[in-house]
């Protein structure tokens, strides 16, 4: 139906606190850059109503879903798939209360913070992560596809962007049985357009993604898309792509942004 270029499933909105464009904005951007569908997954906000100030509020969900609404009625030749993305905790289950509330197509998962011993780890904080930070978000998103409540997993190397260390022998297991769990229950993993900008800890590589990772991800041939991760207008243009494009045909990564959104719209409930 669609090309998997088409096709994006991560765009945020301005009530995440960090995003600048609207969502007609996005949209029309979305629609002059040839895209077919767009799925919008802004930041949920947490069942417990921690405040981290990069999300939404609970009470801004119902705003989210009317904007979501308008936008579908706005553009009618752009196909909207409504989403949220989760920070990790272990009862995700908690987040499938927004997902009936809004009747979303679909969750992504996404490791931002976690424990490590004593002390919770923000994934872009300033300070460099050892081996032991970067298995704590590795085992975190781990536990997302193992919850039953994801449909994704964002940016699973993300927090590499703080590590200028080598792939370890932990990591290399711990990646390959997230491949393996990713191809088991076809839950694809994102490869995250965002972290080819900014400074990374090591200056040899893009922040994110990280080859070594993707490498084993293409050796276990587990389900993979591409998504912006937009937080602007401006960033839904083929330029901006095209680099982690090449990535993932260098690695042999089969690319399943069309093939998901098709699986998406084939679970909606019929009118």
């Amino acid at each position: 139906m669609w090309e998997n270029t088409e096709v994006n499933l991560h765009t945020h909105t301005p009530l995440c606190h960090h995003a600048v464009s609207t969502i007609p904005e996005f949209c029309r951007a979305a629609a002059e850059g040839g895209f077919k569908v767009l799925g919008f997954s802004d930041h949920a906000p947490h069942p417990d109503d921690r405040v981290f100030g990069y999300h939404m509020l609970k009470t801004e969900l119902p705003a989210y879903g009317r904007m979501l609404d308008e936008a579908s009625e706005i553009f009618p030749g752009l196909v909207i798939l409504r989403g949220l993305e989760l920070d990790f905790r272990p009862d995700m289950i908690r987040y499938l209360e927004f997902k009936e509330e809004l009747h979303l197509d679909y969750l992504l998962g996404s490791a931002h913070r976690v424990f490590c011993g004593d002390r919770e780890v923000f994934f872009i904080e300033k300070s460099i992560f050892d081996e032991k930070v970067m298995l704590a978000f590795f085992e975190a998103d781990l536990a997302m596809l193992r919850s039953g409540v994801v449909d994704m997993i964002a940016h699973p190397d993300a927090a590499a962007s703080r590590y200028p260390g080598k792939f370890t022998d932990a990591m290399v297991r711990l990646t390959r049985e997230m491949a393996r769990e990713a191809k088991a229950r076809d839950i694809p993993l994102e490869i995250n357009v965002n972290g080819t900008g900014g400074i990374c800890a090591d200056p040899g590589r893009w922040r994110y993604p990280w080859e070594p990772f993707w490498e084993i991800v293409a050796e276990e041939d587990a389900p993979v898309v591409i998504g912006i991760d937009a937080h602007a207008a401006a960033h839904l243009v083929s330029s901006r792509l095209q680099p982690v494009w090449n990535f993932a045909e260098r690695l042999g990564i089969r690319v399943q942004n069309a093939a998901v959104a098709e699986k998406l719209i084939s679970r909606r409930p019929s009118k």
